[in-house]
């Protein structure tokens, strides 16, 4: 039953996990390509779609399941005021031209699902912070709000950097 009092019907979180570590592994060998990789692209977002699924359903995830699954990264640049000016967007299964191999022509390069978005979220920060232009005040983090899309992951990021300004601003008041 769901929150509302709907029959859902929802396949084995446990079944959906071994599915996307299989298609994981598939996807992390440089040796993978063709329909092999392809096949292994479409079992990764489906077993990530029922992981999903599962974790808003607050369905106990198998042991070890990655934090990951459902959490939007955002690299964010912030104003000097400490609100949200823009943000950089990663997430689990979402396409990436970070976890795809370099393309010879970059008109052909494909966009892979992403295996790792914190670390890519965290690597836009670290290059934006060695490139920081000293006549500005921006400053940088990450927020990794749980949001299904990202203008959502982006109003929950915006309205945490407001908050926090706003409270430091008390207390500096």
């Amino acid at each position: 039953m769901t929150r509302t009092g709907h029959l859902a019907y929802l396949p084995d979180p446990a079944d959906a996990w071994q599915r996307y570590t299989q298609a994981r592994t598939v996807m992390d060998d440089p040796g993978q390509w063709g329909p092999g990789l392809e096949a292994a692209h479409r079992a990764f977002r489906e077993a990530l779609t029922e992981l999903e699924a599962a974790q808003l359903l607050a369905v106990q995830l198998p042991d070890g399941a990655d934090v990951q699954i459902g959490r939007v990264y955002l690299a964010c640049v912030l104003n000097a005021d400490g609100t949200l000016s823009g943000s950089n967007a990663s997430a689990l299964g979402w396409p990436c031209e970070a976890c795809s191999p370099r393309a010879t022509d970059p008109y052909y390069q494909q966009r892979y699902p992403c295996r790792n978005p914190r670390g890519h979220a965290w690597t836009q920060v670290r290059d934006w912070e060695r490139n920081v232009n000293t006549h500005r005040n921006d400053r940088y983090v990450v927020r990794s709000p749980l949001a299904l899309d990202l203008p959502t992951a982006r109003r929950l990021a915006a309205e945490k950097c407001a908050a926090r300004a706003a409270a430091l601003t008390a207390l500096t008041a």
